[in-house]
């Protein structure tokens, strides 16, 4: 199965499973619930089609950041379709349900503040002596290159 497939029926079964009636919320109920009994109910009850339906929602935000293959390469979160065979079904799980509890090398994130005052936060490219690029989180990814003379301070 692709790893987008993957994702997919993770999240669906993630988003679909029966609650208790005492629960507050999915989330909260997701959250309580040990992470290789979800990935078995994932395997079980999950539907690849319909969890894609489910992660390409503007609403959900997943397709925001991750690229699929060719689609979406804006290089803020890591192509789904090219995860390496370490990524397990519960790291999966745990990525949807805590997105930033773990941060793949390459997609941290930083704050630049600039001589003028204005602060970009976004995916570091590249940092010389001379400039600094970045993948801006408010442009879409959109590559933002700053000279040194225009940075404050980088956090």
């Amino acid at each position: 199965m692709s790893y987008l497939c993957r994702c997919g029926a993770l999240l669906l079964a993630l988003t679909s499973l029966v609650l208790p009636a005492m629960a507050q919320s999915l989330e909260e109920e997701l959250q309580r619930t040990p992470l290789p009994e979800l990935a078995n109910l994932a395997k079980a009850d999950g539907d690849a089609v319909r969890g894609a339906v489910v992660f390409f929602q503007p609403h959900m935000a997943c397709v925001k950041c991750h690229a699929v293959g060719a689609a979406n390469q804006n290089g803020l979160g890591p192509d789904l379709a090219a995860l390496g065979k370490d990524i397990t079904d519960e790291s999966l799980i745990e990525a949807v349900l805590s997105p930033s509890k773990v941060v793949r090398k390459g997609f941290e994130s930083v704050t630049v503040a600039t001589a003028s005052g204005k602060s970009l936060t976004g995916i570091l490219v590249e940092r010389t002596k001379d400039k600094l690029s970045l993948r801006d989180l408010q442009r879409s990814g959109e590559l933002t290159t700053l000279q040194a003379a225009e940075i404050e301070d980088v956090k």
